[in-house]
């Protein structure tokens, strides 16, 4: 299940523990669900759907909602719990509505950087996306404000409250970005049902691993094709090869982290994405956008006019 919410106002953590348990338990919370599996592993049914989940995964369940977690074989299995509250109404979605959400809000968002107007990038809403059951999503950046939580919890300072907070948004902006990892590659896809199955995989496959060194044939054997069918494949429905893909792929995802994430150098971010190096990196991207990465970084996050001279789309 795909949920999203319009983030006006920072959620609230209402408590949060850490349990190790091996009985069945079912219950309906009246706030929202975060759940860490720390160790071990065990069942989780929701919405007729079940599924065992081990260490590093995260379970989601929307507020007022049923669910039953079981062991399995009697293992023991150590979780944390977040309970948190949202001032918006949460939607349910399938993936291709939730892909189609996400989509509109991009081109909202490109519609706002280029018109430069610092009024209009504030006014435009900001979504948190979520899924109910994520695999291995307990990176080290959700595991170290998973441990700024847990540290506060013994501690009793004036801005516990608000570091909560910061720390919990932390947190579902991780898994929102996670979710639309998921799910906004296959946007196109959800227009053209006859498309091929092994294309599906294809993209599929590199909206998980983006962030690595993906080739050609890395992508053929995956989908146990050759490398020629899978060229034809992209180009008859994207029009373009799949090693442009993945490129472009990953250059609309570096946009992102140099727009919303300032504080991230160029460095890290080639690094994040699976490049060699910030060099190519930054002669990819400007190759492909007429404008270096810290030229594009300048111009969205302060507004600046782009200089002249520099190629621009239409």
């Amino acid at each position: 299940m795909f949920y999203y919410f319009e983030f006006t106002s920072n959620p609230k953590i209402q408590r949060n523990y850490t349990v190790t348990r091996n009985t069945i338990w079912e219950i309906t919370e009246q706030e929202h669900l975060l759940i860490f599996i720390v160790e071990g592993f065990c069942q989780f049914s929701y919405r007729g759907e079940t599924r065992i989940v081990h260490q590093g995964d995260v379970v989601y369940i929307p507020a007022n909602q049923s669910y039953v977690r079981k062991s399995v074989d009697n293992t023991l299995c150590t979780m944390t719990y977040i309970h948190f509250l949202t001032a918006d109404a949460v939607t349910e979605a399938s993936a291709q509505e939730l892909g189609r959400h996400v989509a509109e809000q991009r081109k909202l968002l490109d519609n706002y950087i280029l018109s430069s107007n610092a009024k209009a990038i504030t006014a435009q809403p900001s979504y948190i996306y979520l899924q109910t059951f994520y695999t291995e999503a307990n990176t080290e950046k959700l595991s170290e404000q998973l441990g700024i939580i847990n540290s506060l919890s013994t501690k009793r300072l004036l801005m516990t409250n608000l570091l909560f907070s910061a720390s919990l948004c932390n947190i579902l902006a991780l898994l929102s970005q996670h979710t639309i990892d998921k799910v906004i590659s296959n946007v196109k896809l959800y227009d053209m049902p006859e498309i091929p199955s092994k294309l599906k995989r294809a993209i599929s496959y590199i909206t998980m691993h983006y962030s690595e060194q993906i080739t050609l044939e890395d992508l053929a054997n995956h989908c146990s094709i050759s490398k020629q069918q899978l060229i034809r494949y992209f180009n008859n429905a994207f029009h373009t090869t799949p090693v442009n893909y993945i490129t472009d792929f990953k250059l609309s995802r570096a946009k992102e982290l140099l727009f919303y994430h300032p504080d991230i150098s160029i460095k890290e971010i080639a690094a994040e994405l699976g490049f060699d190096n910030q060099h190519y990196f930054s002669r990819v991207f400007t190759k492909k956008n007429g404008e270096t990465p810290s030229q594009y970084r300048n111009r969205t996050v302060n507004f600046k006019e782009p200089e002249m001279g520099m190629h621009q789309k239409k």
